[in-house]
């Protein structure tokens, strides 16, 4: 262990970077969209975001959600890196900063081909407004759960790297959050789920479940 804390203390010049890049594009959100990126980060407490943006065109892919796109990407991908390090530290002391790009880039290609390919069934099954509200629902859930780890993630990082203990507890706050998100999606929309139940539970194998543990086995075989 104190091998790989020494060399995670050569790690930390990118990390650090990393960090600095999630609060300057956090530092543009709150410049251009205030309002927006408050809501958003309290949508697990308060459905205001929802009441205010559900409805206005392109609400999936616009500038705001780009931004926090990124931003989400470059969180779960230090948490899945963090991950690497206490149980995969091979790996980390071979290529570092590149096994994080390619996390990186994997988890945005697999959002965005889920959001995509969630939408075009939509469409094809003549349900695209329906669609669209949940894609936008999930989308800034998962959102909000990022941000809201965002300051316990820095901790595991800074405030003792070889502490597995801190990135237990972030990952188990991050998994409770998505837990909730699921919960209260379906309760949202249990009328609907119950009405077409054989294609809820055909939609949540194909689009959620299979791909979640698909990505889960490619970062534990890394």
């Amino acid at each position: 262990m104190i091998s790989l804390t020494s060399h995670l203390m050569l790690e930390k010049d990118w990390v650090t970077l990393v960090f600095v890049l999630i609060f300057v594009l956090l530092s543009v959100a709150k410049l251009l969209y205030k309002d927006r990126l408050f809501k958003l980060m309290t949508v697990f407490f308060t459905n205001d975001y929802f009441l205010t943006y559900t409805k206005e065109t392109g609400k999936i892919f616009n500038r705001f959600n780009f931004i926090i796109f990124i931003v989400q990407i470059l969180i779960i991908s230090l948490l899945i890196f963090e991950y690497l390090i206490f149980y995969k530290p091979n790996i980390i002391k071979e290529k570092g900063f590149f096994v994080f790009v390619e996390i990186a880039l994997l988890l945005a290609g697999f959002l965005l081909l889920r959001t995509i390919i969630g939408l075009l069934l939509g469409y094809l099954f003549d349900v695209n407004k329906e669609q669209e509200r949940l894609s936008f629902s999930k989308m800034s859930y998962l959102y909000s759960a990022a941000l809201l780890i965002l300051p316990l993630l820095g901790f595991t990082y800074y405030i003792n790297t070889s502490n597995k203990a801190l990135f237990i507890l972030t990952a188990t706050v991050f998994t409770i959050l998505l837990t909730v998100r699921y919960v209260v999606i379906f309760t949202y929309n249990k009328n609907n789920v119950f009405k077409q139940l054989f294609n809820f539970i055909l939609y949540l194998c194909a689009l959620e479940i299979a791909p979640i543990l698909l990505m889960s086995k490619i970062v534990i075989n890394l």
